[in-house]
């Protein structure tokens, strides 16, 4: 898994499953920034999260078109949006992101 964790008050560490369980297990708010989904990613967000297996695969797949998914317990977003770039082909960003009570996140590209 390659990614970053973000606590409420602004500390950040690298995402590993053990320090993303152990927020899990807790109140507080976190923010995770995947870099991409390999297996071990996937599989946190199918048993660690219990996001519905759609969404996930949908997560997998970087091009998907702007969407906001209800699904039960959480809410799955994609969304479209302009990047500070000179170059006019890097120029639009995809954000990927799964949201539930206490939490936020997902995948980048």
């Amino acid at each position: 898994m390659q990614g970053k964790l973000t606590d409420a008050d602004g500390q950040t560490v690298e995402a590993s499953l053990d320090a993303v369980r152990e927020r899990l297990s807790g109140e507080a708010f976190f923010w995770l920034d995947l870099e991409g989904l390999d297996a071990d990613s996937s599989e946190l967000l199918l048993r660690g999260f219990a996001f519905h297996p759609l969404a996930v695969e949908d997560a997998e797949h970087f091009g998907q078109r702007p969407k906001v998914e209800d699904f039960d317990g959480f809410t799955y977003l994609v969304l479209h949006g302009a990047l500070a770039s000179l170059d006019l082909a890097a120029a639009v960003g995809l954000l990927y992101l799964f949201r539930r009570r206490g939490w936020l996140g997902g995948p980048t590209e």
